[in-house]
């Protein structure tokens, strides 16, 4: 039976610590609205459907998601060479462009949101 305990508090502890973890991935949990939407304001982000980088960044955003202008490539493929993207996701802050996936601090800071 104690074998069975264990087992038992090992699964809770796991699921305790996913949902932590997706809340943390997340990022965006303690900003507010208006933090959200300068950042959104101030930046343009570019996706692909199939980039799993694209995915973590859009689930930074979380709920702000719709907040943002979000250009994909699979059906704007002129935007790569528009800002002259190699990778994706691309931000377009201040006329610069700055890849890979940012915190929502980092975008923050790019913006000059506060």
């Amino acid at each position: 039976m104690k074998k069975d305990t264990l087992i038992l508090v090992i699964i809770v502890v796991i699921v305790i610590a996913i949902i932590l973890g997706i809340n943390y991935v997340k990022g965006n949990g303690n900003y507010s609205d208006e933090t959200m939407q300068c950042i959104a304001d101030n930046s343009i982000l570019i996706v692909s459907k199939t980039c799993s980088h694209c995915i973590n960044q859009k689930n930074i955003l979380g709920d702000s998601l719709d907040l943002f202008e979000l250009i994909y490539i699979d059906e704007n493929p002129e935007v790569l060479e528009q800002y002259d993207v190699k990778v994706v996701p691309t931000w377009i802050i201040n006329n610069e462009k700055i890849t890979g996936v940012q915190s929502i601090e980092e975008l923050k800071e790019l913006t000059g949101c506060q």
